[in-house]
């Protein structure tokens, strides 16, 4: 039920726990406007809206933050929706697996 303001929208709080292999809980803390964005949006769990704001605990104390600072309304061009030559459709089984790669490089950069 938390709600502030980002980038001239209400933005809802969630919070997601992962936890590595000894236990230890790095949550993800994650703002978002269900107003903008997909209806379900398949890279932050399902929710229905645009991330906003984004802190990831990188564990020791550490944390990265993302955060929207302008949100620009308005119609979209059908010409930025057309697909660019050699564009490659993924299954969801490699849109997962991208996914899987993504997180893991973000956990590798954060151990160095």
């Amino acid at each position: 039920g938390e709600t502030k303001q980002i980038a001239g929208m209400t933005a809802k709080k969630l919070i997601r726990h992962t936890y590595d292999d000894e236990g230890v809980d790095h949550p993800m803390i994650m703002w978002y406007s269900d107003e903008i964005g997909p209806k379900i949006n398949i890279l932050f769990n399902g929710i229905k809206g645009m991330p906003l704001e984004c802190t990831m605990d990188q564990g020791e104390g550490r944390a990265i933050t993302y955060t929207a600072t302008e949100v620009v309304k308005g119609k979209v061009k059908e010409a930025d929706f057309l697909l660019p030559d050699g564009y490659e459709v993924l299954s969801e089984e490699d849109l997962e697996t991208l996914g899987e790669e993504l997180k893991e490089a973000i956990e590798l950069s954060s151990e160095e």
